[in-house]
């Protein structure tokens, strides 16, 4: 029996019966030192009320990644007691999928109106001649409609794109914020340590997630930088997302003939006439 549950039931006993303390403790089984305790441990409460905050904010954000934002504003604590307090006030994330997942009340974005102001991040997928696929990493800036950088490889992770990011830092500059989807690239950890450090640096960088057509106009920095991928790479003597025109594709069934039975006529049947 714990502590708490024993001073339970020895106030219950002093309550139901009218007996003394020393008595219902000896009834309960419960020492009296730990009747008598009282906490000398500081008030959790603003911190409960803060991880409640954040986990209302980030909806699918686990208590280590909570632990990481509350080191961020300053509170001195371990991951045990964030987890402690996390189930506490029953912050858990349910296992089983839902079909519609959870998330936050979106916000429209507040428009850029100067250069350096705000990047829209997305990837692309195409595929080579001989069926390998590749990806391409489109930054466009949302106000000058210039392309800073546009990657291509076979796998673009968060730590990539930090990369492509310092580099653009020192040649082009930094923005103020950059608007991304929920992909995996996007929502790692990576690039979410990369903004908390540049915003403390210098100016603020904030990730904004929202859906693709969400980042520019009517989705023109993904087609624009489309032509420019299919501009600069070439296989074979042909762009990997040029498709083959529709009159130059032939059924399989007029290219290649059936053979015959040995029981079947080689000569052809009537035709008919008019």
């Amino acid at each position: 029996m714990k502590p708490a549950q024993g001073r339970a039931v020895v106030q219950f006993f002093r309550a139901g019966f009218r007996v003394s303390a020393r008595r219902a403790c000896r009834l309960a089984g419960a020492p009296r030192s730990s009747y008598r305790y009282r906490s000398v441990a500081a008030d959790q409460t603003p911190l409960r009320l803060r991880l409640r905050d954040l986990a209302a904010t980030r909806v699918r954000y686990g208590y280590r990644r909570l632990h990481v934002l509350l080191r961020r504003e300053g509170w001195q604590i371990n991951h045990k007691r964030v987890y402690r307090l996390y189930r506490e006030e029953g912050l858990a994330i349910r296992v089983k999928r839902r079909k519609k997942l959870t998330s936050a009340s979106r916000v429209p974005p507040t428009p850029a109106t100067r250069p350096l102001e705000r990047w829209s991040l997305d990837f692309l997928s195409e595929s080579l001649a001989d069926g390998r696929r590749f990806r391409i990493l489109t930054i466009v800036d949302n106000v000058s409609r210039v392309s800073p950088a546009i990657e291509v490889g076979a796998s673009l992770t968060g730590k990539r794109v930090v990369a492509i990011l310092e580099r653009l830092t020192g040649t082009v500059g930094r923005p103020e914020r950059i608007a991304v989807d929920n992909g995996p690239e996007f929502i790692s950890k990576a690039l979410d340590a990369w903004a908390y450090h540049n915003r403390c640096a210098g100016p603020m960088v904030r990730l904004n997630h929202g859906r693709p057509r969400e980042q520019g106009r009517r989705g023109e920095p993904l087609a624009w930088s489309r032509r420019l991928s299919c501009r600069s790479v070439r296989v074979g003597g042909r762009r990997p997302c040029q498709r083959e025109p529709r009159g130059r594709r032939l059924r399989p069934t007029l290219t290649a003939r059936k053979p015959l039975r040995p029981n079947e006529r080689t000569r052809p049947r009537g035709r008919w006439t008019a």
